[in-house]
């Protein structure tokens, strides 16, 4: 019946372990499984895996396309432009920590989860200041990374109780 599949060992009931033989899978249905204290093994596949990270993905790729705007192309708001422009990196970096959140394993407590997507979008602000900072016509700035980080920790504080790993009461 073709191989034979090699037993999973773990010294760690938390190791994270990768299994093409799990339930007959061949190696196009690769799943990722997670071994939990009492034995038993949750699964998801890479597609799953791989889907989930797609919106922080996307929105890394838009923050970083903007900030790579050198500033005669950025439009100029009026009165309203220190406002919008700061309101953009809060909302900007909120959705981002949302999309980390979502995209981090469920199997990880929400407070874990939601401290990690939080450092992660911090992380990302600090190294797209980095990167603005090369860009003609633009600076960096710590207040940025500040609002940055405002903005994440909003969208958490928000987003997490909603979260489908909470313990909110929101039928679904």
């Amino acid at each position: 019946m073709g191989r034979q599949c090699q037993p999973i060992q773990s010294k760690s009931s938390s190791m994270l372990v990768r299994s093409t033989c799990f339930l007959g899978l061949n190696p196009s249905q690769r799943s990722y499984m997670k071994l939990i204290g009492n034995g038993k093994m949750v699964g998801m596949t890479f597609r799953m895996l791989l889907l989930r990270w797609i919106p922080a993905i996307s929105i890394m790729g838009l923050i970083f396309f903007f900030s790579s705007l050198p500033s005669e192309s950025i439009p100029y708001y009026g009165e309203f432009d220190y406002v919008i422009k700061k309101g953009s990196h809060a909302l900007g970096y909120g959705l981002l920590g949302l999309s980390y959140y979502y995209a981090l394993p469920r199997s990880l407590s929400w407070k874990y989860r939601w401290l990690l997507a939080l450092i992660m979008a911090l992380l990302f602000s600090l190294s797209d200041e980095y990167h603005q900072s090369f860009v003609q016509g633009r600076s960096s700035s710590l207040g940025d990374v500040a609002i940055d980080g405002f903005g994440a920790m909003v969208a958490l504080f928000l987003g997490a109780g909603y979260s489908s790993n909470s313990r909110s009461r929101s039928k679904r």
